[in-house]
């Protein structure tokens, strides 16, 4: 009921008790009392609404989730990460390039992480980028320049592989995923919400999945999707959740954990919005994602129903996969989001 809509029903409501009212009075006196009545009912309606909201984890605000419901759950936001890689410098033999040399591409700096002597011509260094974010990930073989002269050292390097795994800070939303899943958590380890959470925890991971029977009776695997290489994990980030898991104490002695790299297979979506715009398209496909993530179990069957009655409550309709499909998902497969097509 909007506020005119509240003023008029006040105001007919004091009407209808004074029968004999003059209508100069009704004007002057009603009309006002109930102008001034509606706009505090309004406000007060406002005021309960928004704590409604910011009572659930679901609907509250970004900043209710960083300051309330993450906090409530030791859980804070990840921060952006740095690109690294190796540096061929070219110049004198036995010059050293020191740690701290400044190189610059696309006007962006890197820092040497160590002495490396010249020999033969070269030296290679490890490397990082000073900023932090995205934004320092380079494509491969690129020429960089060097911020200050060097003597010995040419004004030109060389970065084979290209500077890579920087991801950007985290996303609310993403905090607001892992939230969620910490508060399905037990409190107890052996649990698959607390493997996933724990999973999460590291700065470079996306989503994580248990596969609770991998190999057999008394074990289960580890998988997890990435921010980078578009999502799909590379050995070196397996591994960095199996020492992560292992620094934990986190697997009981009596049960056998695989990590291992899941095959993906992208699910393609056609999705009906009530309004079919940029902001809302983000939205729900970034709700698409989270439900996924959250819901598939590996080695069991996966419905659509579920998801499709889910994104009916937000404004949108699935249109295909149909709601009555249902796929078997394999013991080292992870479900992800393809392309989605807006109707």
């Amino acid at each position: 009921m909007n506020i005119l809509e509240l003023k008029n029903r006040i105001y007919n409501d004091f009407i209808a008790s004074y029968d004999n009212a003059i209508t100069p009075l009704k004007k002057s006196f009603f009309e006002q009392l109930s102008n001034s009545l509606s706009a505090t009912f309004q406000l007060l309606y406002i005021y309960l609404d928004r704590i409604q909201k910011d009572s659930f984890l679901t609907s509250c605000t970004n900043q209710r989730v960083l300051d309330y419901f993450a906090p409530l759950k030791n859980i804070t936001r990840k921060n952006p990460t740095k690109s690294k890689a190796i540096i061929t410098f070219y110049g004198t033999d036995e010059i050293v390039v020191s740690l701290g040399t400044k190189v610059i591409y696309n006007n962006i700096e890197y820092v040497t992480l160590e002495d490396a002597t010249i020999v033969n011509g070269v030296a290679n260094a490890n490397s990082e980028s000073i900023d932090s974010g995205t934004v320092t990930n380079t494509l491969p073989n690129i020429d960089m320049f060097l911020s200050s002269p060097v003597i010995g050292v040419n004004n030109k390097a060389l970065c084979a592989d290209g500077f890579s795994g920087a991801v950007d800070e985290e996303t609310i939303e993403s905090v607001r995923t892992r939230t969620r899943q910490k508060f399905a958590t037990s409190s107890f380890v052996n649990n698959d919400s607390y493997y996933k959470s724990l999973a999460s925890e590291l700065p470079n991971v996306k989503a994580s999945f248990i596969s609770s029977n991998k190999q057999g009776v008394g074990t289960f695997g580890v998988a997890i999707l990435t921010y980078s290489n578009n999502g799909v994990p590379t050995q070196s980030d397996i591994d960095e959740v199996k020492t992560y898991f292992e620094s934990k104490n986190a697997i009981p002695s009596y049960v056998a954990c695989d990590y291992f790299l899941p095959t993906i297979t992208n699910i393609d979506f056609s999705i009906q919005l009530a309004i079919n715009d940029a902001t809302n398209q983000e939205s729900v496909s970034k709700l698409v994602c989270d439900y996924m993530y959250l819901t598939q179990e590996q080695g069991y069957e996966y419905s659509y129903s579920g998801l499709a009655e889910y994104l009916q409550s937000v404004g949108a309709r699935l249109v295909s996969p149909s709601t009555t499909d249902v796929i078997t998902i394999a013991n080292d497969e992870i479900l992800d989001v393809g392309i989605i097509t807006w109707l």
